[in-house]
């Protein structure tokens, strides 16, 4: 008995953690962005403004309503979806800090589940039902 009240606690709480984790904040704001912790999944969406190749990925300038977010897209996903200039931008992506500005990474998923782009054609079924 003590055993399986013990394993239902353990289970609720990774379940618990997971949520708190996995769940996005509101759309990212040019302003939020720098109060925000690294690792914090957030929403972009905006426009594109400007784009820059880089070696490895590329960095999207996403105008939002008040300024513009720095996207670090990840070599997967440039190979899912390479935006252009003056198209909408979706995307799920974590908070990075990098060179002391913030920025949010991107990978493949993060495209595809914001119904972004890729090849699924629509958000990912982990995240249906999240309210933006």
């Amino acid at each position: 008995m003590e055993r399986a009240l013990a394993a239902a606690c353990v289970l609720l709480g990774a379940v618990l953690l997971w949520a708190s984790h996995g769940v996005p904040e509101d759309k990212v704001t040019a302003a939020s962005l720098r109060g925000l912790p690294d690792g914090t999944l957030v929403l972009v969406d905006g426009k594109v403004s400007r784009l820059v190749t880089l070696r490895r990925g590329c960095l999207v300038e996403v105008r939002v309503r008040d300024g513009t977010v720095p996207v670090y897209l990840t070599e997967s996903a440039g190979r899912e979806r390479v935006p252009a200039p003056g198209e909408r931008f979706r995307a799920l992506g974590r908070v990075e800090s990098y060179e002391g500005r913030k920025e949010v990474r991107v990978d493949a998923s993060g495209l595809r589940a914001a119904g972004g782009g890729g090849r699924s054609g629509g958000p990912d079924p982990a995240v249906r039902g999240v309210r933006w």
